[in-house]
C-alpha cells in the first residue's frame, strides 16, 4: 500500500515505549490484612475469575495497541488508486421550459416528468438551464442539493423553445472541463441552432451530452394565429390530429360572449379562420372543447381606446370611392363640405381631404396655415390641376396628363404601404400626371415606366404633413382591390401618428426593455427594465394593456416528434476513465475513535472509571 507521507510511518515507533510500558510489573505493595478468614474466603473467588481478568487486561492492551497503530498509519496518509467516470465532476442539467412541456402526460405534465427524471443525473457540481426563446440560467457549479430545491420550484412557461442556444451555454458553463451535459425535453425546437449540429460541436470537445427525450403522444387544436385590424380580426384554428374535429370560436369582453362561430370542421392537419369586429378594450377568444394542449387554446386581443378622427372632406360630388373607403372605417367622423371652410374652422379636424372640389384662389394659403400648426392634408389627383395656385404646398409638378395603360408600383414600404411589399405593382392605371416632386417629398409610389413621376407622395410642413394620391381612381383596377380601403384607413391612422393595434398585441418569447416600473403580469405584479413575455394574458405596463398569445404552430404540433435512434448511437463520448488517489487516513481515524470509545466502555465496566 502505498503512502503520501512516508516520513509518518516513524510515528510507528511509538508502539515501541507502549509495549515496554506494559511489559514492565509494577513493584508489589505490602498490605496488613486484618483477618485470615477474610483472606481464605476471597482466595477461592480470586481463581474463579483470574483468567477473566487476565483477558479484560489483555483486551484492553490490544485496543490500545491497535488504536496507537491506526493513529501512526494515519499520519502516514496511506491511499489506494480507483477509477470513476471523470464527466461525473460537472453536470450540466437543461430542461425544456416551453410551452409544449405543459402537454398533459396523465395526471401530470411533460414538464413535471422531465424534472422527476432530471433528479436522477445529479451529481458532481451541477448546473441548471431552462431552455425557452431565451435560455436562462438557474444555477451554476451548485450543490445537488441547492438545484432540488430550484427543480422544485420550476413551472414551464408559454414560449418557444431553443434547446440548441442552451446546449452552447453549457459548452460556456463547463468551460472546457470534464463533464456532461443532460437536456430533457420533447425536442419540438421551435428557435435557435439545430440540436444534433450543436451535439457535434460538444461532443468534439469532449462533453458528453444525452438527450432525455419525454415526448408522448397526444392530440391538440389550437389558435395558431390572428390577422389584426382596428375593425377587423380573424383567428385561425388549426386540426394538428389526424382525424376530423369541429370546433367553435367564442368571442368575449367583460364576461359576455359577443360574437360566436358556427361549427368549424377542420380536416386533419388543415386551417380555418373566423372573423369578427373587435371593440376597443380586451378581447378573449376561446375554442370550445378540451385536449391534451391547453396553452393556444385561448387568446387574447388588447385595442386601445382612443377618440374618432375627425375628416373634413372638400369634395363636389356626393359619392365617391375614397369616401365609401373612409366610411367602412369605424374610427373615422367624416364631415363633407363643398367648399374649404375659413381658416378659424380648420383647427377642429384632424385630416382635411380634397377629393374633386371646386378651386377657388386662396384656398391653399389658409390650408398651409393649417398645415404649419400640425394638420394634415390629403390632395387626391383631378383635372386642371396644373392650374392651380399650391402656395408653398407644392408637392408635384403637373406639368401634363399622359393616357396610357401603366403599372402603379410602391417604392417606399411604410405602415399604409406595408401592404404591397409581396406584390410591389399593386394596380393598373390608364391616366396620370407627368411631372417631378418637389425638394424634400418623399415619393412613395410611381409608375412603372418612370421612376421619376409619383403616384403617391407625402411631404412634412412645419408641425404637419401634406400627402398626395395621383390615382385617377375612374380609370384604375385600384378602387376595387381589397387593399384600397385598407390603404386609406392606414393612410388616415398613420398622419394622425395613431398608434398601431399590432404593437399593443404580442407574442410570448419576447424581452421588452422599458423604465423601471412595477408591472402587472397575467401571474403578479413585478418590477423590473426588462421584461420577458413568457405567459398568455394581459400585461400592465407604460399606463396601457398589452395582449401576449403563443402563436406558435411549432409548439402547437405537439404531437410531433424525433427519432434519436440514430443520432444517440453517434456522436458518443467515451468514458474518461480517471485514476485518482482515495485516502485512507479519515477511514482509520474512524477506527481509532471506535476503539477509543470501547477502551471507554471497558474501563467503566470494570470500575475504573
Amino acid at each position: 500500500m502505498p503512502f503520501a507521507n512516508q516520513l509518518g510511518l516513524l510515528a510507528l515507533l511509538s508502539v515501541i515505549p507502549f509495549i515496554i510500558l506494559y511489559l514492565r510489573k509494577p513493584k508489589p505493595v505490602e498490605k496488613a490484612i486484618p483477618s485470615l478468614m477474610f483472606f481464605i474466603t476471597e482466595k477461592k473467588t480470586s481463581k474463579q475469575f483470574s483468567f477473566l481478568r487476565k483477558l479484560v487486561h489483555n483486551l484492553l492492551f490490544f485496543i490500545q495497541l491497535l488504536a496507537l497503530l491506526g493513529l501512526s498509519i494515519a499520519i502516514a496518509e496511506p491511499f489506494i488508486k480507483v477509477n470513476y467516470d471523470a464527466n461525473m465532476e460537472n453536470t450540466v442539467i437543461i430542461i425544456d421550459g416551453s410551452a409544449s412541456m405543459q402537454t398533459k402526460l396523465g395526471l401530470l405534465t411533460r414538464f413535471d416528468k422531465a424534472v422527476s427524471e432530471s433528479k436522477k443525473y445529479l451529481s458532481g457540481r451541477v448546473s441548471l438551464v431552462l431552455a425557452e426563446d431565451f435560455p436562462l440560467v438557474l444555477a451554476e457549479d451548485e450543490s445537488e442539493e441547492i438545484v432540488r430545491d430550484i427543480l422544485a420550484k420550476l413551472s414551464p412557461r408559454a414560449t418557444g423553445t431553443n434547446i440548441g442556444d442552451a446546449m452552447l451555454i453549457a459548452k460556456d458553463i463547463l468551460r472546457g472541463r470534464h463533464g456532461r451535459v443532460i437536456v430533457l425535453s420533447d425536442f419540438l425546437n421551435s428557435e435557435g441552432p439545430d440540436i444534433f449540429a450543436t451535439k457535434r460541436v460538444l461532443t468534439a470537445n469532449d462533453i458528453d451530452v444525452v438527450f432525455v427525450s419525454v415526448t408522448s403522444s397526444a392530440k391538440n387544436i389550437g389558435i395558431k394565429d390572428i390577422s389584426l385590424e382596428r375593425t377587423n380580426a380573424q383567428v385561425f384554428v388549426k386540426n394538428y390530429n389526424n382525424n376530423e374535429e369541429n370546433v367553435i370560436v367564442t368571442v368575449s369582453q367583460d364576461g359576455r360572449v359577443v360574437a360566436k362561430s358556427e361549427q368549424l370542421k377542420l380536416q386533419p392537419k388543415s386551417v380555418e379562420g373566423f372573423s369578427f369586429q373587435p371593440s376597443q378594450g380586451i378581447t378573449k377568444i376561446e375554442i370550445e372543447g378540451n385536449d391534451d394542449f391547453d396553452v393556444d387554446n385561448t387568446a387574447y386581443i388588447s385595442i386601445p381606446y382612443r377618440k374618432k378622427i375627425r375628416v373634413l372632406v372638400v369634395t363636389d360630388v356626393k359619392r365617391s370611392s375614397i369616401l365609401d373607403a373612409l366610411s367602412a372605417s369605424g374610427d373615422t367622423e367624416i364631415e363633407t363640405k363643398y367648399f374649404t371652410p375659413e381658416q378659424s374652422m380648420l383647427k377642429d379636424y384632424d385630416i382635411i381631404l380634397l377629393n374633386q372640389f371646386q378651386y377657388v384662389p386662396g384656398t391653399f394659403q389658409d390650408l398651409s396655415n393649417y398645415v404649419e400648426i400640425g394638420g394634415n392634408l390629403i390632395i387626391t389627383v383631378q383635372d386642371k390641376m396644373n392650374l392651380m395656385d399650391f402656395a408653398d404646398l407644392n408637392i408635384f409638378s403637373f406639368d401634363s396628363i399622359k393616357k396610357e395603360d401603366i403599372s402603379v408600383c410602391a417604392n417606399v414600404f411604410n405602415q399604409f404601404t406595408k401592404y404591397f411589399e409581396k406584390e410591389k405593382c399593386f394596380a393598373r392605371a390608364s391616366k396620370y400626371y407627368i411631372g417631378n416632386a418637389t425638394d424634400k417629398t418623399l415619393v412613395i409610389a410611381t409608375v412603372s415606366d418612370n421612376a421619376n413621376t409619383p403616384v403617391m407622395a407625402l411631404k412634412e410642413k412645419g408641425k404637419g404633413r401634406v400627402f398626395y394620391y395621383g390615382i385617377f381612381d375612374d380609370t384604375s383596377d385600384f378602387k376595387t382591390m381589397p387593399s384600397y380601403p385598407i390603404l386609406w384607413n392606414s393612410l388616415i391612422n398613420f398622419l394622425v401618428k395613431s398608434e398601431d393595434v399590432k404593437d399593443f398585441n404580442l407574442k410570448t418569447g419576447r424581452i421588452i426593455g422599458i423604465p423601471e416600473q412595477s408591472i402587472k403580469t397575467p401571474s403578479g405584479n413585478i418590477k423590473t427594465t426588462n421584461l420577458v413575455i413568457d405567459e398568455i394574458g394581459i400585461y400592465e405596463f407604460n399606463s396601457r394593456k398589452y395582449s401576449a398569445n403563443l402563436l406558435n404552430e411549432k409548439e402547437s404540433d405537439v404531437s410531433s416528434g424525433i427519432d434519436f435512434n440514430k443520432e444517440s448511437s453517434e456522436f458518443i463520448v467515451k468514458k474518461d476513465k480517471k485514476e485518482i488517489n482515495m485516502y485512507l487516513s479519515v477511514f482509520l481515524l474512524m477506527a481509532v475513535s471506535i476503539l477509543l470509545a470501547l477502551e471507554v466502555f471497558y474501563l467503566k465496566g470494570r470500575g475504573d472509571l
